[in-house]
């Protein structure tokens, strides 16, 4: 089941379909300028690490990801003009589960088809996504809604429908700091807007009031791009490491 993604995603950009709906050559690493290389997370302390390296085609997308996270698997995204197909590959280089993403007139992605499931998102008039809804079926099983407020997304509402239970995230953001990790440097600017700024702190909220949260840190590069994040939770501590082109 995919995991809902905390930050909301990327600045908003119209996707430029291929001609004969082909996906484009890839460029050279110095044409993607701080597009994100790779992505490696560590968990602390027991210095596991993923870690992801990203290709991008000439309309800085992602047209492949190689995840170095035990099984040496790969994804690839073939770009079409009303949809996005993403392919993933085992170890093997067999390919197995395919993503089918569908997209609206401004280019966002509104459903997203996947071994059974249907996740369905909606979006404000800003480009911010508010809503993901996971269905199986006929049976809805998980529902997230993100509030907006100054450009970031302050507050998320889980809902589980299967087995009952969810949880209120509280976000809280730095707000002098510009958020320079968007989604959009990693090519996938179909899921929406990103936040304007980097999260501070997110509380977790139950029926009982708060029970955990994570504060985050983070370190530059010399292009003043975030090179490193670093989460610190009562589960485990955790940190993301990126290299841009």
């Amino acid at each position: 089941m995919k995991v809902n993604i905390l930050i909301s995603v990327c600045v908003l950009i119209a996707l430029l379909s291929c001609k004969k709906n082909e996906v484009a050559p890839s460029k050279t690493v110095n044409d993607h300028k701080n597009m994100v290389k790779t992505e490696s997370v560590v968990y602390h302390p027991t210095e596991t690490t993923y870690t992801y390296t990203y290709t991008y085609n000439d309309n800085n997308l992602i047209e492949r990801m190689d995840n170095d996270d035990g099984t040496s698997s790969h994804i690839t995204s073939t770009y079409f003009q009303t949809f996005i197909v993403e392919q993933y590959y085992d170890q093997g280089g067999i390919p197995r589960l395919t993503d089918t993403l569908f997209l609206d007139s401004a280019g966002l992605v509104v459903s997203d088809h996947w071994a059974g499931h249907v996740l369905q998102y909606t979006y404000n008039n800003d480009g911010y996504r508010i809503t993901e809804v996971n269905n199986n079926g006929n049976e809805i099983l998980e529902r997230f809604t993100n509030s907006i407020e100054n450009g970031n997304c302050v507050k998320v509402i889980h809902i589980e429908y299967v087995g009952g239970g969810g949880e209120t995230q509280e976000i809280t953001f730095i707000t002098d700091k510009l958020n320079s990790k968007a989604w959009n440097q990693k090519g996938q600017p179909y899921y929406g807007k990103s936040d304007v700024n980097l999260v501070d702190y997110i509380n977790f909220v139950g029926c009982a009031g708060i029970y955990r949260t994570d504060t985050y840190s983070y370190v530059y590069n010399q292009d003043g791009l975030v090179s490193q994040i670093n989460v610190s939770t009562p589960v485990q501590d955790y940190s993301i490491n990126y290299t841009y082109y």
